[in-house]
């Protein structure tokens, strides 16, 4: 499997997550809550964004609505995944959930490559097929221990998935110097309102 998109570009200049994992960030990062922009816009736009990063068969064709539908919920799941991993806390259930259902749809085996080597892959086609191999992505990156730096922006009005390149993993803002001072600022005008002054 190769990857012909470059990874997105980060708020605050932050640096992508490392290898194919960069690839299930960006999938998370199709809607920017912020902006009110959704790059999955249509069934059309989920076929294309897939097809980009070869995670579509040549052949396959995404026309259903449900398949939409499908991505997004996958999309949302491993958003609610993601920021789990601040605390090394256990997801919700239901995001839990999606993600194993969309390893179940997509069949996910182990074959050898044509490098000779043991892998895992999915061997349903379509969407399912695309679906797994986010998934199988997402645990390529647990057996190596980088899941646990892709996190969600802790500003709800954000939620950004960031890689956490910080020595200690205490990252919690897409960028610092972005949503960090916005709650910096949110937090002082809140002791110093005058409620707080009257309590």
């Amino acid at each position: 499997m190769t990857h012909h998109a470059a990874p997105m570009r980060q708020p605050g200049g932050r640096v992508p997550a490392p290898g194919r994992l960069h690839v299930v960030q960006d999938f998370i990062n199709t809607v920017d809550i912020e902006d009110a922009t959704d790059a999955f816009d249509s069934v059309s736009a989920v076929d294309r964004w897939l097809r980009r990063r070869d995670l579509l068969g040549g052949g396959d064709r995404l026309r259903d609505p449900d398949d939409l539908d499908r991505a997004v919920r996958l999309r949302e799941a491993l958003r609610e995944v993601c920021a789990a991993n601040h605390a090394l806390r256990a997801p919700p259930p239901a995001a839990v959930e999606i993600v194993e259902a969309a390893a179940r749809d997509a069949v996910l085996t182990i074959a050898r490559d044509s490098h000779d080597e043991w892998r895992l892959q999915p061997r349903a086609a379509g969407l399912a097929g695309a679906l797994g191999w986010l998934v199988v992505i997402m645990y390529g990156a647990m057996v190596d221990a980088q899941w646990w730096r892709l996190k969600v922006c802790h500003n709800d009005a954000c939620r950004w998935a960031f890689w956490d390149s910080s020595p200690n993993r205490r990252g919690r803002w897409c960028a610092m110097a972005i949503c960090g001072n916005r709650a910096k600022v949110k937090a002082y005008r809140g002791r110093s309102s005058p409620k707080s002054a009257e309590d």
